[in-house]
């Protein structure tokens, strides 16, 4: 056997194998072997055709058998003896049946990269914080206040403070029904503030079984289309009064007033920020991590972790099944880059595990198994056996442990405000456009002068154009 082991990049190998007449025939033999106990012949008893007859009749198909083996065989001694360890499933390219009866394949595999020692500490990220305004927690206050509405069934809408159950009627040019063309028991609400201003007046003052004819803005592009609305019920919605017993009743506390409620209902907003912009300064430190380590993710990596997010997205349809016209191309080219990361976060955070000793504990566990219990009800102790025979709950605990290591090391380059941030990224994203339309400018003047030189014309380029010539 000859074998040449080439290094195609940094994590993908490419074998090419040749295998002589003499070294493929056993692997054809024994298929044939085993193509003649199978066949049942008329004329022969089962299993005693003669070689020649079966070679005859299912040649094409043994030899292709045969090839199958003696590549999987060959492989898999080749990479034991040399100590090759290859991620994930090697890939089979051409095969060749050689005129003198050999066999040549190549096959190409994918290894973990090597990855160098980590440095994880001292990583510069921007740490954001909210600043709750009066107008934010007022705006919250009468979302509660909703949730909290009565209704009573009435006869007439006097004001905007009623809920209808309409049935909206579809009209043709001459005013006449159009058939199927009906939403039944659509509620609508007058106080919304989506809701079409002519729709909300016509309405109000209105009885139960009036009838109301409207044009309403329909479809994409908003044409007015003629409907017939039908007032099938009333309800008229009261708010609860903003005093000491409605503070009681959001905050828990039965000596609780008002001061107290907007102070509960402040903390529960800055909580809720603080939770989403710490989520936030991870991924950042996580992302500065990946770019100060020249690491490659193996393709074979990001498949799985791509079909990981297949299997999420199937749980948003009926029976977990993805619709015949899924987009699938579409969806893997668009979640690809997130995957590339998430890979190489892997690869690292792995790495960090390793140099740092990092592992997971008795009283990780319990910790773990106190925070879940609490949330689901249930035993603790009972979860802590079952979380330390669980490969999945370790890593959960060990890749929490490396994301406070990074934390505990990182270095806050800003804090600031989310509305300063903001429009510090929204100039920052204007100056960088700006500087592109300035550079697409000054590619296309620079293309106008050397053909002015030249004495020649020209079209206006693209800056891409013109790097690719």
């Amino acid at each position: 056997m000859e074998a040449t082991l080439n290094e195609t990049g940094a994590i993908t190998r490419e074998i090419s194998f040749k295998l002589t007449p003499e070294e493929f025939e056993p692997y054809k033999i024994e298929r044939y072997k085993k193509a003649q106990e199978r066949a049942n012949l008329k004329g022969f008893r089962k299993g005693k055709a003669p070689l020649t007859l079966i070679k005859k009749l299912y040649g094409s198909a043994v030899n292709k058998e045969a090839a199958e083996k003696a590549v999987q065989k060959t492989f898999a001694e080749y990479a034991e003896k040399n100590n090759l360890e290859p991620f994930g499933t090697p890939l089979v390219n051409e095969i060749h049946h050689t005129k003198n009866g050999g066999l040549e394949f190549l096959i190409k595999y994918e290894i973990l990269p090597e990855v160098d020692k980590v440095n994880c500490k001292g990583l510069k990220a921007t740490k954001l914080y909210h600043v709750v305004t009066p107008e934010e927690l007022d705006k919250e206050i009468e979302w509660l206040r909703e949730r909290h509405r009565t209704e009573e069934t009435v006869d007439i809408m006097t004001d905007e403070n009623h809920v209808a159950v309409v049935d909206f009627q579809k009209l043709d040019e001459s005013g006449m029904p159009l058939i199927g063309e009906v939403s039944r028991d659509v509620p609508v609400t007058l106080k919304s503030e989506h809701i079409d201003p002519e729709l909300k007046e016509q309405l109000i003052g209105k009885r139960l079984d009036d009838n109301v004819r409207i044009q309403l803005p329909t479809g994409e592009n908003e044409e007015q289309i003629p409907y017939e609305l039908t007032i099938k019920d009333i309800k008229q919605v009261a708010l609860p009064e903003l005093n000491n017993e409605f503070a009681a009743k959001i905050t828990g506390e039965e000596d609780s007033d008002v001061d107290d409620m907007r102070d509960t209902i402040k903390q529960s907003i800055e909580a809720e920020y603080e939770a989403h912009y710490n989520r936030k300064f991870r991924d950042d430190l996580v992302d500065k991590l990946i770019e100060a380590h020249d690491v490659d993710a193996p393709n074979a990596l990001v498949g799985q972790i791509l079909n990981s997010y297949l299997e999420d997205e199937k749980k948003h349809f009926k029976d977990e099944k993805l619709p015949e016209d899924f987009p699938m191309n579409q969806f893997y080219a668009e979640r690809r880059p997130g995957a590339i990361r998430v890979a190489k976060w892997l690869l690292l955070r792995d790495q960090i595990i390793e140099e740092e000793g990092i592992e997971a504990t008795e009283e990780d566990f319990e910790a773990l198994a106190q925070i879940d219990a609490e949330r689901a009800g249930t035993d603790a102790a009972t979860l802590v056996e079952y979380y330390k025979e669980n490969d999945e709950v370790e890593q959960r605990v060990l890749a929490e442990k490396v994301m406070q290591l990074l934390v505990d090391y990182a270095e806050v380059e800003e804090e600031i405000e989310d509305k300063e941030w903001e429009e510090q990224e929204k100039a920052r994203a204007e100056r960088e456009a700006e500087a592109q339309n300035d550079a697409e400018e000054s590619a296309i003047e620079t293309e106008e002068e050397i053909a002015e030189e030249n004495g020649t014309e020209t079209e206006a380029v693209t800056p891409f154009e013109l790097k690719s010539d």
